[in-house]
C-alpha cells in the first residue's frame, strides 16, 4: 500500500485554489481597469489617423462628382456649339492649366495627377474604405515611358483592399476616386510613390510614375490563383517570380 499524506494533498489544492484566484483577480482587474495616458494617447492618434483619411476619400469622391458634372456641361456646350465639327472640346477648359495641355486633374489637394482614357460606369458608385478591389496596371517611368511593372503582362488583375495602407499613397488616394470599369492614368509625385529611395533596380530615386490602371468591375470573376489580398506595391509582401512588386 502506498503511503499518502492526506494534510500534504490538502495543502496543495488549497495552494492550486490560491493561485486561480490571485489569477482571476488579475484577469478582472485587466478588463475593468482604465487605460493609461499613453494608451489614449495612442487611441486617439489611431482615430485622428482613420478620420483624416476617411474624410480625403469623402472630399475626393465630391470633386469627383464635380469633375462629371462639368464634363456633362462641356458636353452640352459642345453640342450647342456645333458638335464634333470644330466645337468646344469637353475637357478644354480643364486641360488648359495641366501638363502638356492634356486632360489631366488633380485629385483632390495633391499633386497626383488622373487623365480619364475610358469612364465607369454611369452614376457608379465609389469604392469604400475597407473594400476588396481588383485593378489591372501598366507602370511606367514619367520621364521616359520605360515600363517597369505591369498586371496585364501576368494575365491577372492585383488584388487589394482600399484604405489599408498595403499600397503607395498615390494608389490609395487615385483609385479611391475612380469609378467600377473606369480606366485612367495616374500620375504619382515621388513622395507619392517611392521616394528619394525608388524601388532599385526598376525605379530610380526621386521617380515620378505613370500607373494606366483599370479599376474592374464589382463581381467581376478572378483568374485562377487570384482572390487573396497581399500582393502589395511597396515590397511589403513575399514576391512572385516576375513580380517587382
Amino acid at each position: 500500500m502506498i503511503p499518502f499524506n492526506k494534510q500534504a494533498g490538502g495543502n496543495k489544492r488549497r495552494v492550486w485554489m490560491l493561485i486561480s484566484a490571485v489569477l482571476l483577480v488579475l484577469l478582472l482587474w485587466q478588463a475593468f481597469r482604465s487605460p493609461t495616458p499613453e494608451e489614449e494617447q495612442a487611441n486617439a492618434l489611431n482615430t485622428a489617423k482613420f478620420k483624416k483619411l476617411l474624410d480625403e476619400v469623402v472630399a475626393m469622391a465630391k470633386k469627383q462628382q464635380d469633375l462629371e458634372k462639368k464634363q456633362k456641361e462641356g458636353a452640352a456646350i459642345a453640342a450647342s456649339s456645333g458638335g464634333g465639327g470644330g466645337g468646344v472640346l469637353v475637357d478644354d477648359v480643364l486641360a488648359k492649366s495641366l501638363p502638356d495641355s492634356e486632360a489631366w486633374v488633380p485629385i483632390g489637394d495633391s499633386p497626383i495627377l488622373k487623365k480619364v482614357l475610358v469612364a465607369g460606369r454611369a452614376g457608379g458608385a465609389l469604392p469604400t474604405i475597407g473594400a476588396t478591389l481588383e485593378v489591372h496596371y501598366t507602370g511606367t517611368l514619367a520621364s521616359n515611358g520605360k515600363k517597369f511593372d505591369s498586371s496585364r503582362d501576368r494575365g491577372s488583375p492585383f488584388v487589394f483592399s482600399l484604405g489599408k495602407g498595403s499600397v503607395i499613397k498615390c494608389w490609395e488616394m487615385g483609385i479611391a476616386s475612380m469609378q467600377f470599369g473606369e480606366k485612367a492614368i495616374l500620375r504619382c509625385p515621388p513622395r507619392y510613390a517611392y521616394g528619394s529611395g525608388g524601388h532599385p533596380p526598376a525605379i530610380p530615386g526621386d521617380a515620378t510614375l505613370d500607373f494606366d490602371v483599370e479599376l474592374m468591375p464589382q463581381g467581376a470573376p478572378l483568374a485562377e490563383g487570384d482572390g487573396a489580398e497581399g500582393r502589395r506595391l511597396g515590397g511589403r509582401h513575399p514576391r512572385r517570380p516576375g513580380m517587382l512588386f
